[in-house]
């Protein structure tokens, strides 16, 4: 499971953005095998339009045959939007580069993007906390030494104005960087009131004195959580506010029953320089996913919409 097929996810999707969410389940006879969530955006008069379904199907139980199996899923999601309904349909398989090959996605009746597929860092939370933070990187452990003699109070928890403390410098450094993200306020603030008590986002507040000088904000889904989004002021950056925080979710998130951490983007190719330093520096396993797929018929508005979506993806990794 990951936080993008959380039906929270979906919702906020389609109260904040012009996406809309479909949900099916995958049925081998009368048995559900499998799950998908789909955001959609549909042509008027019936003409198709645009599926989008990111790190799904996902299978119930365990698989025989991981690849296989993937393959007959994503081939049954091809017949119900491409074939039933005209739409292109671009998926991202939430399989690791190696775990399918391009004769099973091409037997779907997909075709491979030139997109290379997500790629962040899991941290195991298993260990102790000794034991996590012997495998820091020295210079991030160097500046979380330094963080806890700085004087710096950690604040945390599920309230309101912890949570709305946090969006104001989300939004402030989203503004002051310029930087484009789907991880808005509006989307942010929209999941937190769809979330049942028990899987609130938590927040983590850093203060000097009467300065708020940086938040992370991390999800929960399953025993997995998410470090969604964070922020610094300069003033915090040079007291190693970063370091403090992530430590602190860390520890609170242990406490909490959580064994795996995923760092939400840790991309060689992709991540920003100073951020992909930091997220490395918890020494975290990295994955990357493959590529993402496609289908499309021969229908003149699929074939745009086609276009159109390769035309976005040649501009972001250009």
């Amino acid at each position: 499971m990951s936080l993008v097929q959380t039906w929270e996810y979906g919702e906020a999707k389609q109260q904040t953005t012009s996406w809309q969410v479909e949900r099916g389940f995958l049925q081998k006879g009368k048995e559900r095998v499998g799950m998908a969530q789909s955001l959609v955006r549909p042509l008027p008069f019936g003409l198709g339009g645009l599926a989008w379904i990111n790190r799904a199907p996902i299978g119930f139980g365990k698989l025989n045959n991981l690849a296989q199996d993937t393959s007959r899923y994503l081939s049954a999601l091809v017949y119900y939007y491409t074939k039933e309904r005209g739409y292109y349909l671009r998926i991202a398989p939430p399989l690791e580069v190696g775990e399918i090959n391009t004769v099973d996605i091409e037997k779907a009746g997909l075709k491979v993007g030139n997109d290379l597929g997500w790629a962040s860092a899991k941290l195991n939370l298993s260990p102790s906390l000794d034991d996590i933070r012997l495998q820091l990187n020295r210079k991030w452990r160097g500046h979380l030494n330094r963080a806890k003699r700085s004087g710096m109070i950690i604040r945390s928890g599920y309230e309101a104005e912890k949570f709305n403390l946090f969006l104001s410098a989300h939004e402030r450094a989203i503004k002051d960087k310029d930087f484009k993200t789907t991880v808005t306020p509006q989307f942010l603030s929209a999941m937190q009131d769809l979330l049942p008590p028990q899987r609130k986002m938590l927040v983590i507040n850093a203060h000097m004195g009467t300065q708020h000088v940086g938040s992370i904000l991390l999800a929960y889904y399953g025993e997995s959580a998410e470090y969604l989004a964070g922020n610094t002021s300069s003033i915090g950056r040079k007291c190693g506010a970063g370091q403090l925080l992530l430590w602190h979710g860390i520890k609170l998130l242990k406490e909490n029953g959580i064994i795996n951490l995923d760092v939400s983007g840790q991309d060689p190719v992709k991540t920003p320089q100073g951020i992909l330093t930091f997220k490395q520096g918890l020494n975290a396993k990295p994955y990357r996913l493959v590529n993402t797929v496609f289908s499309e018929d021969s229908r003149l508005a699929n074939r745009l919409i086609g276009w159109r979506v390769n035309q976005a993806l040649k501009l972001e990794l250009s």
